[in-house]
């Protein structure tokens, strides 16, 4: 929002009582006198009229600061009181803190922000692990080592596709500006912007790939359909190639619909 200064307030009141024009005139010569461009922006009527009455009830073009010392908000007793809050419920947004402290949402962040040097940290998002998982997970990588000691000729085959942007996009989440100030940058992105989707497998032996789903020199989705291409006429073959078909091999792939189909599980069993 445009912020006027005292020479343009005592412009418009000058041109108001000296001429008694009308707001669109008074407009036209605030143009005028400050170079305005044609669609630069001015002050629009509702300011100009405020500006006025201001001037005629306190002598002011602006409003009147009220007299007196600035009262102190963040006394130690609130900061104490929100310190104890925040510990009792980690969980409670700020908003809600105020709420029940009965003191404004500004006050709560700056005590937050400025006396207890407290971080907004995000939370994160994890697999939800059971009681019984751990020993799952214990047993699962013994039995594992030991399948590999037993059986030399056993591979694990680990395989996953990702997106790879073209224009430069970038992950916001991994992404901060360490500035004093916020710089306000903004990363303009296309709403479809060209990628490419490559797939890849990795085993004790090396990797395998990288596969490009493309359809006539473009990047397409993977679904049922196209995967089941892909290991025919890439997976299985490379893997003869490589001689990789001699060794006992577990194919390890996520929950994916294109790769749970019907067609592409009994691709793979045979």
């Amino acid at each position: 929002m445009e912020k006027w200064g005292p020479q343009h307030r005592a412009f418009v009141v000058e041109t108001f009582f000296k001429n008694g024009e009308l707001v669109t005139v008074i407009q036209r010569k605030f143009r005028l006198h400050f170079n305005v461009a044609r669609h630069g922006r001015i002050s629009p009527r509702n300011t100009i009229l405020l500006w006025v009455h201001n001037f005629c009830t306190t002598a002011f073009a602006t409003k009147k600061k009220q007299g007196g010392s600035a009262q102190i908000v963040r006394t130690p007793e609130k900061v104490e009181a929100v310190r104890n809050a925040v510990e009792q419920s980690l969980h409670r947004s700020a908003v809600r803190h105020a709420q029940a402290l009965r003191l404004s949402d500004t006050t709560v962040r700056q005590i937050l922000h400025q006396d207890l040097n407290f971080h907004p940290y995000k939370l994160m998002l994890v697999q939800e692990l059971n009681h019984q998982d751990f020993g799952r997970r214990t047993t699962f990588a013994e039995t594992m080592l030991q399948m590999f000691e037993e059986d030399p000729e056993l591979v694990i085959l680990t395989s996953d596709e990702a997106h790879f942007h073209l224009n430069g996009s970038v992950n916001k989440q991994n992404f901060r500006y360490w500035l004093t100030i916020n710089p306000q940058q903004v990363h303009e992105h296309p709403l479809h912007c060209n990628r490419v989707t490559v797939w890849a497998a990795v085993a004790k032996l090396g990797v395998i790939g990288p596969y490009f789903f493309e359809e006539n020199g473009c990047s397409v989705t993977v679904n049922p359909a196209r995967y089941v291409v892909m290991i025919q006429n890439f997976l299985i073959p490379e893997l003869r190639r490589r001689r990789l078909n001699q060794f006992r091999i577990w194919f390890q792939q996520e929950a994916a619909t294109a790769h749970t189909s019907r067609e592409a599980m009994a691709e793979l069993r045979m």
